[in-house]
């Protein structure tokens, strides 16, 4: 008996190991703290959205683009359905990150908002889960904007829930410095 029963344990721990480990890995999740964006899985985004951060949070990009004559910087890391801009030091790890798209299929099954949003869901599901959330041109204003001060930048945040045809179709973090 014992030993039908360690002949059944070790094919369904080969199974195990073979399996890829994103099968099993809980999707990411975009914090809201009061109006503002605070963290993007274990990405500290409040205390630094800079290009360096998210190269230390998102590890190296698929691609990376010089934009703007040199001034700023597009990266995307497809497998998470993320792309990003960041500005004023191009692709040096000190360029604010301006906007933070999440889409497609890897964005929906990598990320949700903190109250259980994905890409995919009906327009319905925004109202059901951030009932604060406006209208807007772009989408729904899920997280509002906030701003704060910060050395000699005055940073603002926030989350739109982007839509087309009555579903979210991506997620459009922007931070936007000032003087």
């Amino acid at each position: 008996m014992r030993k039908r029963l360690v002949g059944f344990c070790l094919p369904i721990t080969a199974l195990t190991i073979m399996l890829p480990t994103q099968a099993f890995a809980k999707p990411r999740v975009i914090h809201t703290h009061g109006s503002n964006v605070s963290w993007m899985g274990g990405w500290h985004v409040s205390a630094s959205h800079t290009y360096g951060s998210a190269l230390r949070a998102l590890n190296r990009p698929t691609s990376q683009s010089a934009a703007g004559g040199g001034l700023g910087c597009n990266a995307s890391w497809p497998r998470l359905g993320v792309a990003l801009s960041a500005w004023y030091y191009g692709c040096q790890s000190r360029s604010p990150i301006t906007t933070i798209v999440i889409r497609g299929s890897a964005g929906r099954s990598a990320w949700q908002t903190d109250r259980g949003l994905r890409i995919g869901d009906p327009i319905r599901r925004i109202r059901q889960l951030h009932r604060g959330a406006r209208s807007t041109n772009r989408g729904y204003l899920i997280a509002p904007i906030f701003t704060t001060a910060n050395d000699c930048y005055c940073f603002v945040s926030a989350v739109v829930a982007r839509t087309n045809g009555g579903i979210v179709s991506s997620f459009m973090l922007s931070f936007d410095a000032g003087d």
